[in-house]
This record gives C-alpha cells, structure tokens and sequence, in this order.
C-alpha cells in the first residue's frame, strides 16, 4: 500500500474519531452542547497529536502536488494569439478565451491539464464556476502555465464583479476536487468578487504560486464543507477588504506574501472565519504580513485573525510587519479572539517563532483560547505605539475562558514611555504561565515586564529577564541584537543565478554567501501591466535566510552586464517568505 495511501486511511481514521465531521457528503452537524452555545469541555493542549496531524496534512498536499497525471491525460493549450475553434491540443493550435479554457477545464478527464501561455493576457467578462466530477486526488486537473519560463505569468483580467475562479460542488454528487492552480496572475479592474472562491464541498485543492491583485477578496473560503485547501507560494495584494476571509480543516497557508489588503478597522491581510462548523487543524506558517488594512497612511486593522470555533490552530514563522509609527492603536499584529454574534472558542492553538515589527495596541492576542502555547516569538517596536506585547485574554471572553496557557521564550522590545506598557499581560479566571521570556522596556515608572491581573495577579516568575534600559540611543543596538538572536542561521553557500527576464549580475550577502535569485520573483507577472498598481522586481531579491532576518546587499560591477537593478548598495534588507527579500 503506497504513502498516499496509508495518509488517507489515517485522516479517514481521525474524522471518525470527530464524528465524520467534514468527512461525509452530507453537511457535519453540531453537536447538541454547540448548537446551544454551551461550553465545551476544556482540555490540555495536545502539541504532539497537533504535529502529528499536520504532517498527515502536508504529506497529502505533497502527494497531490506530485501525482503525475493519469497515463494518456490530455493537454490542452491556451494563448491570446489562438482561436476557440481549435482543437487546443497542440501549442500551435491554442484556444484563445478565458471562457473556452474554464469550459474545457469543468469537463476534462482525470489527469487532463489546462494550460494558459505565458506572457498571455486574457479578460474576463463572464466568469465561470468550476466543478469536475473527474477529477481527484489520483487523477488530479490542473490549470496552470506553459511556454518561455522567462516572460511573465499568465494574466487573467477581470471586468466583472464576480469571482474569478468559484470552486464548488452540486449537494446531490460526491464533493469535488483534486484541482491544482498554479503559476498565474488574476487581477480584478472593479475591487469587487474575490480571486479565488470556495464556496462549498470542495477538498484537495492545492493553490501554488498566484498573484491575485485588485479585488474586493482575494482567496475567499465561504462554506464549512471544504477542506484539504493550500494556498503557498503566492502574493495577495491591493484588494480591497480582505487578502484572505473563511478557514477550513485540514488547511495550511504557506510561504506566501501579503500587503495593503483592506481600508479600514474590519478589514485584515488573513482573517480566518469558521462558517458555521469548527474549523480543524489549520496551519498558518511563513507568510509575510505587511500594510494590513492602511487607511490615512496607517495600518487600521489586525493583519492577522481568527474567529469562529477551532481546534487546532497553528500560526507559526510568519513576519508581520508594518513602518515604524504607521499604526493606530487597532493595528494588532496577531489576535485570536471572539469576533461574532454567536458562542466561540479556540482549542489547542499554538502561536510559536513569529516576528512582529512595529504593529499596534497588541501584538499577539488570545481569548477563549482553551490550551494555548504563545513560545519562541519576537516582537519590536520602534515607533513608540505598542503598548502590550502580549495579551491574554486580549479581549472580553465568551462561555470559554482562556486555560491552560503558556506564554515562554518570547523576545519583547517596546518603546512606548507613557501609557502603562507591558510585555506580557495576563489576567481571567485560571492561572496561567509566562516564563523565560526576555522582555525590554522603557524605563516608566507604570510599565510592567510581566502584568498580571484576576487569577493571575502573582503571575510573576523569576525566570523573565526584564530590562527598563530602552531609550533612544539604546533601541537601535537592541532591535539589531533581537533580531539577531532570533534569526542566527548560517546562510547555504549556493551557485548565483542570473534573474529574468532582466539581465543582471548576482546579488552578494555582506557574510560572503551569495544570494541566489530565482528566475521568476512573486510579482513578476503583472509588474508591467498598465492595469494595476506596479510592483517593482527592485523590492524582491533572494536569500537563503530565514523569514524576518536582516542582512546587508552590496552591488557588484559587471563587464557583460547592466548594474544589478535590484538592490541599492549597502541596504539594509527584510527577509520574507521562502528566502526572499523585500527592501
């Protein structure tokens, strides 16, 4: 019995485990203590079980990316420069519309692909829905890319208020999916519909390496019979609410970059929603976060959170980052917490190596959190606007109380000297553990290190470094050794590669390891197009360093080559998702 195999056996097995809840072909149904809003029963955290389930989850999107397609699986091509009435399944005979291609893709074959050509731009009057009964796991269908690796990614435009791409299954058929999207840019000229669309009994979908860019939502999961979704690999940018809005099981978002999603209080880069069920085992790892919600020139909403019910909720190695001092009080950095009319709670969540830059009012928040590990995370503030680096509960709690909590191994640096400031805030109704946490302050006399309010009043344990020693000829130094100290990974030394299409000489770390750069950047695709709002390649160079470190760029002469566009000389860069750099 092959890998792929003993993985669903085990997910089968763990959805029996829960009831078949998002298993089934039917809807999953509450169970009588949530339906009446009454309080689950509370359990200690289960970090091991958690791991566990989240490998299952990544093996499976390993397999469906992998899955070679079914033996004589067809291909069929697309290119603006086609006609419809070709056959398409030749490069020499595309189909030329967004419409023939969605038309083909709703009825091809298990194992069939659809494929736009690069450097083709399509516009879309009339969008599609999509569901193909024939595909699966197995046999996947896939809508991606083909042609010069070197010119830009398929562009597909929008001229509609819908979505662009709506995934969904009919309630009388077995629920669709085994879709892979990969390699294209999907941008909206109306900031209306979302890019991608889940609607409902939808599973196994792997989303890889988009650009969606200018519409209302950019990836929007709107119904609790969908699960085995990834999204990675990808950017989200300038739409007008959400970058991402809804949650599900099973679910991960990885290695992606998000910036300026939103306009205002309600609006944030990834808002998970659980929709009516309890959303499970959803993992949130090495996204970049940046300009969340910008309204006046300043970020004014959280840029990353969750509502609705879930258990097992993992958010960890992301970078959330805003500009020193272009934050309201409303720009949270992290916050799980009740946000709806209705009973909510969050069971078993583990927050763990994030790096959070000069967000606002809080920065990683926890209510009705029922177990909850908050380790291993850096936060700094340089713009004298934080005031709490750590809060629990960080905000008024439903039925749930916040338990089982511990808050360890965290770096914290504000800079805020006049209202009363904490590294770590924890009050409520249970006891709860902060240890080992390094925590810089001004010196005030109102700040605390450690607060501890209700049941948690002498919260305070010795083994907290606590240091009122920040001023203004301090920070720098100490915002460099934080982030030092958090991100010391030697670099892989690596060949230079030559970035394209633009000729230019390789980029060099200042360590003397050499930053290789990837033949196509994230925005790429659509940095040409008179469409949207332009994103320069001078922003993105490579690295092999971790998420949210920082190192230095030199530029290098070159005799057979123009000057390295990229990069200025002796900058500072920010690493991003997938070794990237953002300048």
């Amino acid at each position: 019995m092959n890998t792929f195999r003993i993985n669903k056996m085990l997910t089968a097995t763990m959805c029996v485990v829960v009831l078949m809840l998002g298993c089934t072909d039917t809807d999953p149904k509450e169970s009588a203590s949530q339906s009446n809003n009454t309080k689950p029963e509370q359990t200690n955290i289960k970090i091991d079980q958690l791991a566990w389930a989240h490998n299952i989850i990544k093996q499976i999107n390993t397999e469906l990316e992998n899955n070679p397609s079914a033996a004589g699986g067809k291909t069929y091509y697309v290119c603006d420069t086609g006609n419809d009435e070709n056959t398409g399944l030749s490069e020499s005979s595309p189909f030329r519309s967004y419409e023939k291609a969605m038309s083909m893709f709703t009825t091809i074959s298990g194992g069939d692909s659809v494929l736009f050509c690069r450097g083709g731009q399509f516009p879309v009057t009339t969008a599609k829905k999509i569901s193909n009964q024939n595909c699966s796991v197995s046999s996947v269908c896939t809508l991606g890319d083909y042609g010069n690796e070197q010119a830009d990614k398929p562009l597909i435009i929008a001229h509609t208020q819908s979505s662009l791409l709506s995934f969904y299954g009919p309630g009388n058929k077995p629920i669709t999916g085994g879709y892979v999207i990969k390699n294209i840019s999907l941008t909206s000229t109306t900031n209306k519909g979302a890019g991608v669309f889940i609607y409902d009994r939808v599973s196994n979908l792997l989303l890889d390496n988009l650009h969606i860019q200018g519409f209302d939502i950019g990836l929007q999961i709107a119904a609790k019979v969908v699960d085995k979704v990834t999204l990675k690999n990808s950017v989200i940018m300038n739409n007008a609410s959400q970058g991402t809005l809804g949650a599900c099981s099973n679910c991960l978002f990885e290695n992606n970059y998000f910036e300026n999603n939103g306009s205002g209080l309600r609006d944030h880069n990834i808002y998970l929603g659980s929709i009516g069920g309890i959303v499970e085992n959803m993992v949130v790892k090495g996204n970049t976060l940046y300009k969340s919600s910008m309204k006046d020139g300043k970020c004014d909403g959280v840029s990353l959170v969750a509502h609705g019910k879930f258990e097992g909720l993992e958010i960890e190695n992301n970078l959330v980052k805003e500009d020193a001092g272009k934050v309201n009080q409303t720009c949270y950095g992290i916050s799980v917490d009740p946000g709806y009319a209705y009973e909510e709670y969050f069971k078993d969540v583990v927050i763990r190596g994030n790096t959070l830059l000069n967000v606002g009012g809080n920065a990683i928040g926890c209510a009705s959190c029922d177990g909850a590990l908050i380790e291993n995370n850096t936060i700094i503030d340089e713009g004298s606007v934080l005031v709490h680096g750590i809060s629990v509960p960080v905000r008024t709690e439903d039925s749930v109380k916040s338990k089982n909590i511990t808050i360890r191994n965290n770096k914290i640096l504000l800079t805020k000297n006049w209202n009363p400031t904490s590294g770590v805030r924890v009050g409520g109704f249970h006891p709860m553990s902060a240890e080992n946490n390094d925590i810089y302050l001004a010196d005030y006399p109102l700040s605390e290190c450690v607060r501890g309010s209700d049941k948690n009043i002498d919260v305070k344990d010795a083994s907290n470094t606590c240091k009122k020693t920040v001023s203004a000829s301090t920070v720098q130094g100490l915002v460099q050794a934080l982030l030092n100290d958090s991100y010391k990974e030697t670099p892989v030394q690596e060949t230079p590669v030559q970035e394209t299409p633009v000729q230019e000489t390789p980029v060099q770390e200042t360590l003397g390891s050499q930053a290789s750069t990837e033949n196509e950047l994230l925005t790429s695709s659509i940095q040409r197009n008179p469409l949207q709002e332009s994103v320069s390649d001078n922003r993105f160079v490579s690295t092999t360093y971790k998420a949210g470190s920082l190192f230095s760029i030199s530029k290098k002469a070159s005799t057979n080559s123009a000057p390295v566009k990229s990069v200025a000389p002796n900058k500072t860069c920010q690493v991003y998702a997938r070794g990237r750099c953002m300048m």
